[in-house]
């Protein structure tokens, strides 16, 4: 089963844009959004185990189900500069899966530098936050790209 089949049928429906499912930051909202992330990560491991050749359209799907779950999570608990958050995480997970200088980790600074200037403020208040976004991100897309390379 693909990623994107999986979270159709994790989620009921096709995974569109975070607001459209309605993503709240409440204590109950966080915890069932952590179980579906869970849920979708043992079905990786378990297909992980299973099939040690993965096509590169399943690896992408992958990928993105996996970029579209710390969005969420970030939805959670930085609803207010949402944006700005999300676009740090993705320099970062792009600059780890394709390198700093990347086609890709460009469009997403771009669009990083876009969002901080538009919110300033936000961009000010959550520097911390972001910097933390942008190395997790490139931890993981580091993780995500060595693991790509052993298959």
């Amino acid at each position: 089963m693909s990623a994107s089949a999986r979270m159709t049928a994790l989620h009921g429906r096709r995974a569109g844009s975070l607001a459209e499912h309605g993503f709240q930051t409440d204590a109950a909202a966080a915890s069932g959004t952590l179980a579906v992330i869970l849920a979708g990560l043992g079905a990786f491991a378990h297909d992980e185990a299973r099939d040690r050749d993965i096509d590169p359209e399943a690896a992408r799907s992958r990928i993105e189900w996996f970029r579209r779950s710390v969005h969420a999570l970030i939805a959670q608990y930085a609803s207010r500069h949402y944006e700005l958050a999300v676009s740090a995480y993705d320099v970062g997970l792009s600059s780890g899966l394709h390198g700093r200088e990347a086609a890709t980790t460009q469009v997403y600074r771009r669009c990083y530098d876009t969002h901080a200037a538009t919110d300033p403020q936000g961009a000010i208040n959550a520097t911390s936050l972001t910097d933390h976004l942008v190395e997790a991100g490139c931890m993981h897309g580091r993780g995500i790209r060595a693991w790509m390379m052993e298959k």
